[in-house]
């Protein structure tokens, strides 16, 4: 029974697969789809939404200008089992719309050619206006293409920031941010997306400032500066004694916006009370005064008394504790017919006045007296020099070559052509007139070359100088021949020296041409300090012409361990 089933089943699958074979063979050839077509075109933004008609494979129109051209969303329906390129679903704005390519069932394609844009606005008007300066901000009405209005007074109505809102897509120029003043009317010109263009005339006016304050006061003068308080309207105080009141340079701020007259920078003096006016932008004025005084000197000094004559000029010692001025002058200057140069304190008057007094014989009392009235006397006593000095240091135990050298010794390059000079430290305990100086030679003057004595007429220059070496007299005397030795004086009467005490002169002699002459003596010398003049060094000095040196350059000299001889004569 159950065999029996089994083939019954069997028979019954072979019959539904010989079925089956057979229908298929007997079915026609399936056929793509060849329609590849736009059926509806639907762009849609915010709210708005518009359906483009779709003609001979071509998608044309506009949008309102308000549409969000950057914000679209397409939807685009194409022919059953067609395909379309590229994905409506990228693109979001207008601007990016391109042609479409709808590819049907059996891959035949069709292109459609999108164009549509957006209307440009028309709208070209300033929608609000704000401006700001520091912490003011205020909006400004727009009335008719025009903003007019006020700002307070304290603001800088050169330093503005303006914030101004114009139509949807429309353009303003100048840039706002480039204005920072309004001192002066504006025109704006706002020109629309389509082009047109529409003129706003700015005249905002910043009120006029009332204030007139005089805010600060500083007074300058050489290193003093001070600033003084304004009370009241006044400006008073005093300065130091010591500046100079009729030259100052005054500082002053005033309100913003106001103007003083007179000007401050034309103000030298405050010996008299100023008067100055402040006038606010707005025409009202307010005055000020200032005095303010310099305290008076107490400063009572004679500071210098100087003699100026043909023969004698000097500025003689002021001894401030004892207040006195001595000094012995020269002979030849007259006691009787001096005009001296005096210097006091500043602001400091004399009596009596130095240019009425002459005659210098007895003692001059001068009274100088400080611009507050506290006096000082100086007494001035000047004598001539009518002592005579006389001195001579003339201890011999060495000896020093002096003059020109005409020896050649290979060996000894420094010993060749070349002059040698004496030099000797002078310091006097009294000032001095010197009328006579005189040096000490050895011997006649000879060639070392040769041996033979030179007897023909020579001369020596003596050069007076200060202890940096400044020569400050010279004198040439001429020796005639022979000459056998001994002293030779140079008369130092016409040169008017007065040779002060306790101070370093340096005297040093030369013989002129002397390298030329090639003759040398010997400037006789003391190896020991013997006297209380020769209390200073002596010197040597040596030129040579093939370097270019003369005994006339300090720096041809310098100091020697031996005291030479010299004499000197003249008045204390």
């Amino acid at each position: 029974m159950m065999k029996n089933v089994i083939k019954g089943v069997k028979m019954l699958l072979l019959f539904n697969l010989i079925v089956l074979t057979y229908s298929c063979n007997e079915d026609e050839e399936v056929v793509l789809s060849d329609e590849n077509f736009i059926t509806s075109f639907k762009l849609t933004s915010g709210n708005y939404e518009q359906n483009f008609e779709v003609k001979e494979n071509t998608i044309q129109g506009s949008t309102p200008y308000f549409v969000d051209e950057e914000d679209i969303v397409l939807t685009i329906l194409v022919s059953d089992k067609a395909a379309i390129s590229p994905n409506p679903a990228s693109i979001t704005s207008i601007k990016d719309l391109t042609n479409f390519i709808i590819t049907a069932e059996n891959g035949e394609k069709r292109t459609y050619v999108i164009g549509i844009n957006r209307e440009l606005h028309d709208e070209n008007e300033i929608l609000s206006f704000n401006l700001k300066s520091g912490d003011y901000q205020e909006d400004f009405e727009v009335e008719e293409g025009t903003i007019s209005g006020t700002t307070p007074y304290y603001i800088d109505d050169e330093d503005v920031t303006l914030t101004i809102e114009v139509s949807n897509r429309a353009t303003v120029t100048p840039d706002p941010e480039t204005i920072k003043s309004i001192k002066e009317p504006l025109e704006l010109i706002v020109t629309a997306e389509n082009g047109e263009e529409k003129i706003f005339n700015v005249d905002i006016k910043r009120n006029e400032s009332p204030e007139n304050d005089l805010v600060s006061f500083n007074l300058k003068s050489g290193d003093y500066v001070e600033d003084f308080e304004v009370v009241e309207n006044e400006i008073n105080g005093r300065t130091p004694y010591y500046i100079d009141d009729e030259d100052v340079t005054l500082t002053i701020e005033i309100s913003n916006h106001a103007t003083i007259t007179p000007d401050p920078s034309t103000v030298k003096s405050i010996v008299d009370p100023i008067t100055f006016t402040v006038t606010a932008e707005n025409g009202d004025e307010q005055s000020f005064t200032v005095n303010i005084k310099r305290d008076l000197s107490p400063e009572k000094e004679l500071l210098s008394f100087e003699i100026d004559t043909d023969i004698f000029k000097r500025s003689l010692d002021i001894d401030e504790e004892s207040r006195t001025i001595f000094q012995r002058i020269l002979p030849d200057v007259n006691l009787m017919s001096l005009t001296p140069i005096v210097t006091i304190s500043n602001r400091a008057t004399i009596s009596p006045d130095p240019e009425t007094i002459l005659d210098y014989t007895n003692p001059i009392v001068f009274t100088v007296t400080a611009e507050n009235g506290d006096t000082k006397e100086y007494t001035v006593t000047l004598e001539s020099m009518d002592v005579d000095y006389d001195v001579q240091c003339d201890i011999t135990n060495a000896f020093k070559w002096f003059g020109g050298d005409d020896r050649a010794v290979p060996d000894v390059p420094e010993i060749g052509p070349r002059n040698v000079g004496t030099g000797q430290t002078v310091i006097l305990k009294k000032d001095t007139n010197p009328t006579s100086f005189g040096v000490h030679f050895s011997d006649p003057f000879r060639s070392d070359n040769t041996g033979a004595t030179y007897n023909g007429n020579f001369e020596i220059k003596l050069n007076i100088r200060e202890s940096n070496g400044n020569i400050i007299a010279s004198k040439i005397t001429t020796v005639q021949g022979p000459f056998n030795g001994g002293w030779v004086d140079f008369d130092l009467s016409s040169l008017y020296l007065l040779l002060e005490n306790d101070t370093n002169y340096f005297f040093t002699w030369y013989l002129i041409n002397g390298e030329a002459l090639g003759v040398s003596t010997g400037s006789t010398a003391n190896v020991d300090e013997a006297d209380e003049i020769h209390n200073g060094s002596g010197f040597t000095g040596e030129s040579k012409s093939e370097n270019g040196t003369s005994l006339e350059d300090w720096d041809t000299w310098y100091p020697h361990e031996w005291h030479f001889s010299f004499r000197i004569s003249g008045k204390q």
